[in-house]
């Protein structure tokens, strides 16, 4: 599988980013119904999809197409 391939996109980028956006919309259901433990998804999703976001950069410097 070559670092171009959309395949590797779509295991290595996308489908991390759907977790997060899960986490993110979990917390929002948990506190919206006033457990407030549901800010720690929140925080989570949101370190998950930066995370995700500085891979990308990071991938895409060391392995330019």
């Amino acid at each position: 599988m070559s670092i171009n391939d959309p395949q590797f996109y779509y295991i290595f980028l996308v489908l991390p980013s759907i977790f997060g956006i899960t986490l993110i919309g979990e917390g929002i259901y948990k506190v919206s119904k006033e457990k407030w433990n549901g800010l720690v998804n929140i925080v989570l999703g949101l370190i998950f999809i930066a995370f995700v976001i500085v891979s990308y950069f990071m991938f895409t410097t060391i392995f330019p197409s």
